[in-house]
């Protein structure tokens, strides 16, 4: 990352080398360790009109598998829980995920270990922006942005506006992930218990959304079952990040809510509708 003393080169004409220095720590200060001092010198050259220091910047939609090292602005979308795992040689890592967006489109971020921590402790939060400095590469459902102790994630007053592009039922094919869909619920299933071929019992339920163009039977497995006792028919839902599975039975495609998702009651306000024939505008 370019250092603090080429960033100074370029700002030394309208701020004194001292006042830029001061300026860097209160940032620092102020980010409570959501940034380390260069990327505080950046926000700082920005600040002071300069927003071509430093790495250029580029739009999500440009961001591919083979893009590498990348520097960019985004604005949180939603935040999942963090994990630990035991590596290899027996130490214990954190990860967690998080969805960011701008206009061109939304990208998961996977943050580790020092990264991830900042979720546990409230650091990020969904309707932030933030400056991001990652590393791309192909996920398991995409292309997604890695997050580790050297990167950098760093909160932004930039103003952005994240692309809206939610699904519609139609449009929803075997194999898509990343999806996101808001539909009136017309069914909810019993959640059943089952046995795994480890031994562990799992949980399943369903749900069946529809909107203008169509309906799809939504799968929730384990915690998110609980779900089902917090709705009922003629609510509107909004999913995040489900991925569509066609079922081996039915011929069907389904959408699966996991871990990785986010199932929610809609904020909007819910419209009159009768059991014969819901009103599905969405």
């Amino acid at each position: 990352m370019t250092d603090i003393e080429s960033i100074y080169e370029k700002l030394s004409h309208v701020i004194s080398k001292e006042d830029f220095l001061q300026r860097v720590q209160e940032k620092v200060e102020s980010m409570g360790g959501l940034c380390d001092e260069p990327m505080a010198a950046m926000l700082v050259a920005n600040e002071l009109g300069f927003s071509d220091v430093g790495r250029d910047s580029v739009k999500i939609e440009n961001i591919t598998a083979e893009s590498g090292q990348i520097n960019f602005v985004a604005k949180v979308v939603s935040v999942f829980e963090t994990k630990e795992f035991t590596r290899n040689d027996g130490t214990i890592g954190r990860v967690g995920n998080i969805i960011v967006g701008d206009e061109t489109g939304k990208i998961r971020l996977t943050l580790w270990d020092n990264m991830a921590d900042l979720i546990k402790a409230g650091k990020i939060i969904a309707g932030q922006t933030l400056q991001i400095s990652g590393y791309a590469k192909q996920g398991y459902s995409g292309v997604e942005v890695n997050v580790g102790n050297n990167g950098v994630l760093a909160e932004s007053e930039e103003e952005i506006d994240v692309a809206a592009n939610n699904q519609k039922i139609k449009d929803i094919k075997d194999g898509m992930g990343d999806l996101n869909l808001t539909g009136k619920v017309l069914e909810i299933s019993d959640v059943r218990t089952f046995q795994r071929k480890d031994g562990t019992s799992g949980k399943v339920g369903n749900l069946l959304l529809g909107d203008s163009t169509g309906t799809v039977r939504v799968t929730l497995w384990d915690d998110r079952t609980e779900f089902l006792n917090q709705i009922e028919y003629g609510d509107t839902v909004e999913l995040v990040n489900a991925y569509a599975r066609e079922n081996a039975f039915t011929q069907k495609v389904e959408l699966q809510v996991g871990n990785r998702s986010i199932i929610k009651k809609s904020e909007k306000k819910k419209s009159s509708t009768k059991r014969n024939s819901p009103q599905l505008r969405i």
